[in-house]
């Protein structure tokens, strides 16, 4: 298994987001990590966030932002993709 660092992957996580909000899937490919690492560093990512932008949760956990982020995340999966990101 391949190790990356700290500042490789901030800077990945960083294309991920706005303004520039690649897609995992793209993401994968430009850079050759696999998608189950990126998906990972994202959620890591999210949750090391500051409290103040955890604002305006649900009683599942999630914020109006991360299920829009998951809305835009997999509007170009497919069937099969879809079923594999629900399972994680």
């Amino acid at each position: 298994m391949r190790q990356y660092s700290e500042e490789f992957k901030a800077t990945v996580i960083t294309k991920m987001l706005p303004p520039h909000n690649i897609g995992i899937p793209e993401l994968a490919l430009e850079t050759g990590i696999p998608k189950d690492a990126l998906y990972t560093w994202r959620i890591k990512s999210r949750k090391t966030r500051p409290a103040d932008a955890s604002k305006n949760t649900n009683a599942g956990g999630l914020t109006s932002q991360d299920k829009f982020d998951i809305v835009v995340e997999t509007a170009t999966m497919n069937e099969a993709e879809l079923n594999a990101y629900g399972r994680r």
